[in-house]
């Protein structure tokens, strides 16, 4: 269907003179993973309004995927995979901090993003045999990656202070980046193609 949906965007571009025959494969490529991307939001913002968690969900999105883009990761092998890895996570974030104490809220958070933020900073990027990259590429992205991390933290340290819940949906959003990471590593040691590519929730440099 997306994939429908897609080719039927293309060649209406096509047809309209805004596109060039030649590249049609990469346009096909770049509106099916927009199409694939803006469902994963909308689905994460559905699941958000029901549990009651807007401002939650903003956040995760918004912290998840500003460094998923760079850090990369697990690369699923199907749409639908990657789909119902976008719904679990953005649920079980929004859940753990509704039913989490919040006596115990500020050294939870703290925990896990003081060990996610060191996974994060060694092992990115992370990428899949989709999109290698070279090694100036990985270098690039790996200068990005730590920036980020840098300026996260910083905006981290005045969340923490303001809100300890919104801070400990970053946090987990960072732990979600760290286990997309973890995953990618063993993925890739798996196939036995190491790798390093590009993508939003899966991946860019490493869906």
């Amino acid at each position: 269907m997306l994939k429908k949906v897609s080719n039927w965007v293309v060649k209406v571009l096509l047809k309209g003179g805004l596109l060039s025959p030649e590249d049609y494969e990469i346009y096909l490529y770049g509106v099916e993973t927009a199409l694939l991307q803006s469902i994963h939001i909308l689905t994460m913002l559905v699941v958000g309004f029901c549990l009651d968690a807007k401002l939650e969900t903003l956040t995760f999105i918004v912290f998840y995927s500003i460094i998923r883009i760079y850090a990369g990761g697990f690369h699923a092998t199907t749409k639908l995979c990657c789909y119902f890895i976008s719904w679990i996570m953005i649920s079980s974030a929004i859940l753990i901090v509704k039913l989490l104490p919040i006596s115990i809220m500020p050294t939870f958070s703290i925990g896990i993003y003081s060990l996610s933020l060191i996974i994060v900073f060694v092992l990115s990027p992370v990428g899949n045999k989709n999109k290698p990259l070279d090694l100036l590429e990985i270098h690039h992205y790996k200068t990005i990656v730590r920036k980020l991390l840098l300026a996260e933290l910083f905006i981290s340290v005045f969340v923490y202070f303001a809100s300890v819940r919104i801070f400990c949906v970053i946090s987990i959003s960072l732990a979600f980046v760290a286990l997309m990471l973890i995953l990618g590593t063993v993925q890739n040691s798996k196939s036995h193609k190491p790798s390093v590519s590009i993508t939003f929730f899966h991946n860019k440099p490493a869906d």
